[in-house]
């Protein structure tokens, strides 16, 4: 993923993840946007903020919208708000997939 990590760029990542030790610190130095799931409120002010840094610092936002790992093979419908933020402001949506 670093490879291809392009410069403004910032990740969103759900809230839970800032509990797991050195992923954690990572995630705050690298200004990850974090997502509550459990809070409609708080997930709506958190892509309210990134829509601002999106149209003021055109900031890249790397999203992951399946949301959660499946242990099956399918994949989990994605969550609409990475879309819907796309869409608020006027940038291009490029989906990225990789198979393991």
């Amino acid at each position: 993923m670093s490879y291809c990590w392009p410069q403004n760029c910032v990740v969103m990542l759900k809230s839970s993840l800032k509990y797991l030790p050195g992923f954690n610190l990572c995630a705050y130095m690298c200004n990850a946007i974090w997502i509550n799931r459990f809070s409609k409120e708080k997930a709506h002010k958190a892509l309210d903020s990134t829509l601002d840094a999106i149209i003021k610092d055109q900031r890249k936002v790397w999203i992951y919208p399946e949301g959660t790992r499946n242990p099956g093979k399918t994949m989990l419908p994605f969550k609409k708000g990475a879309f819907i933020l796309s869409l608020e402001a006027k940038v291009r949506t490029l989906l990225y997939f990789a198979l393991t």
